[in-house]
């Protein structure tokens, strides 16, 4: 973060938290408060980043070759943009 201090990092990003980001910060507030900033990445990925992997292999699974290779193609390449 630009010209932010990293002990204020945490503190910072949580303020932009929405959805299930920010529930999920409501049900660890406690655990987060004067963590360090890599302590807290993990906590983000160990919660989050199975999740986002099981959706993006379902989403695969579903992608289906049913118009041209292009169009096949570029839904491929959506899923991880």
């Amino acid at each position: 973060m630009y010209l932010v201090h990293p002990v204020i990092w945490v503190r910072v990003a949580t303020h932009h938290f929405t959805h299930a980001v920010a529930r999920w910060l409501q049900s660890v507030e406690s655990e987060v408060q004067n963590i360090s900033w890599e302590s807290f990445s993990n906590l983000i990925h160990e919660r989050f980043s199975r999740d986002q992997h099981e959706l993006l292999l379902r989403q695969l699974f579903h992608i289906k070759h049913t118009s041209t290779v292009s169009d096949y193609i570029e839904k491929f390449i959506g899923l991880f943009e």
